[in-house]
């Protein structure tokens, strides 16, 4: 992977003042930072070392496509959530994570406070009265996959606070971050969806919902002794009688599965498509490769119940096996 100091790069403030201006409200409130001169040498110390895990956090994303996310996971060892996130930051990335640079006008450590206070979804947690660190951050990477062209530019703003928590002498814990100025945290929601047939097994671990796009996660298994392929025609959100076909979906769910494979996509959808519709909305993934098509379904309102649907023979349709679907203190299960 290419070293820190060649992916960072300084834009004039203007353009960093640009990102934030884009940012939504939806993150946590900002808070004043902690100047160094002001702190003792061992809390300085502490600061610089929570400054840097941020930007270490930072690099290993824009190296993403360099190192297939080792570097950025790397950052994120024991995170639960963000440790899932990361995981499946190649998949939503593809091939656009390619010349990846990371632009800084100030990373801030800001002021310590309450798990729970900078996190309010977890102020019911065990741990919500312990002492993390808000960082205030106006970064943001930059993708540039036409190598200077401007073809394809991407830019991934950071701007707003990071929440860290201690876990040793000088050494941090990143718990949040913040994107596109909302929480990352906040954006995950634990499905733990699993079915398994004869053919496949399917998995929904997750969901990303992020501005403008609802992002599925999805990893099929190919156990079965033939090969078996996506229909994207009739994959996707079924509302009633209408199937939703993806926005946008991972080419690799749609290029075939020899047995024993393994591919790990995602559909994303506009949310508002299926926003106001009242019906509880199904995931569906069809996979063609047998004498009938394989419809697997997982009903989206907590139970994880699979209803049986019109195309599909009885035994063709993955047992129900009802699993937690709500948002929990516990992070996805990785497969």
């Amino acid at each position: 992977m290419a070293s820190l100091t060649r992916r960072l790069a300084h834009l004039p403030v203007v353009f960093l003042l640009a990102l934030s201006a884009c940012s939504s409200g939806a993150g946590p409130e900002p808070v004043q930072p902690v100047p160094f001169g002001a702190a003792p040498p061992a809390l300085s110390l502490q600061l610089a070392s929570a400054r840097q895990t941020v930007i270490d956090f930072l690099d290993g994303y824009a190296g993403i496509g360099e190192d297939d996310g080792e570097a950025l996971l790397a950052t994120l060892r024991g995170t639960g959530f963000l440790e899932h996130w990361a995981v499946w930051q190649e998949v939503t990335l593809g091939p656009t994570a390619r010349e990846g640079s990371v632009v800084i006008e100030d990373i801030d450590p800001a002021d310590f406070t309450s798990l729970g206070q900078a996190i309010p979804a977890l102020a019911q947690d065990p741990a919500a009265g312990s002492q993390v660190l808000q960082v205030l951050v106006r970064a943001a990477v930059v993708f540039d996959p036409g190598g200077g062209a401007g073809a394809g530019q991407s830019v991934h703003d950071f701007s707003g606070v990071a929440v860290l928590s201690p876990r040793g002498t000088h050494e941090w814990l990143l718990l949040d971050v913040t994107k596109e100025g909302r929480s990352v945290l906040g954006s995950i929601r634990a499905l733990n969806l699993r079915r398994e047939t004869p053919q496949a097994t399917v998995l929904a671990p997750s969901v990303f919902v992020v501005p403008g796009e609802t992002i599925f996660n999805i990893i099929v298994e190919n156990v079965g002794d033939r090969r078996l392929v996506l229909d994207p025609l009739r994959s996707g959100l079924r509302i009633g009688d209408e199937v939703l076909r993806p926005d946008r979906m991972t080419p690799e769910l749609g290029r075939g599965l020899a047995p024993g494979g393994r591919v790990q996509g995602q559909f994303a959808f506009d949310p508002a498509r299926f926003q106001d519709r009242t019906e509880v909305p199904i995931l569906r993934v069809v996979l063609r490769g047998g004498e009938r098509p394989l419809v697997i379904e997982f009903l989206l309102d907590g139970s994880g119940a699979a209803p049986p649907p019109e195309e599909a023979e009885p035994d063709e349709v993955a047992a129900a096996t009802p699993l937690p679907t709500s948002p929990s203190p516990s992070p996805p299960d990785e497969a």
